[in-house]
């Protein structure tokens, strides 16, 4: 009996470890959101909130429409997140390392093709979709 309860007591220890670990941090993405600022005429700035979850940007695949801005908006999750932090698209002429939620970086794309995206480490990556 005794052995069992050190043991229950283990297998619960390694699942509440675990699920503290392996927790995306998505509170708060609202994942491949394309809206207008109230603030901005609409149709004129495409917004997109950046985050991270499962250890890589979400979205990783972010669709836009060609010539017209696009806001992309660091989330809380971000802030946790090391290198992801930074975003570098040379094609896109993108190199932005967000400092604090809401930090933003603004591109307009005049080529349509798909982009890619990468944290300056090359360890997380994802797509910008330009149609």
């Amino acid at each position: 009996m005794r052995n069992t309860t050190i043991l229950l007591a283990i297998a619960v220890l390694v699942v509440l470890a675990g699920s503290f670990i392996f927790t995306s941090g998505d509170e708060g993405i609202t994942g491949n959101v394309i809206a207008q600022d109230p603030q901005v005429l609409q149709g004129e700035t495409q917004r997109v909130v950046l985050g991270v979850k499962d250890f890589n940007y979400f979205p990783n695949t972010i669709k836009v429409k060609a010539n017209k801005p696009v806001e992309i908006v660091a989330d809380k999750s971000l802030m946790k997140a090391g290198c992801l932090r930074g975003i570098i698209s040379r094609d896109l002429g993108i190199s932005k390392t967000f400092t604090k939620e809401g930090d933003s970086v603004t591109f307009t794309p005049s080529k349509k093709g798909i982009f890619t995206f990468a944290c300056p480490m090359n360890m997380g990556f994802g797509k910008i979709e330009v149609v």
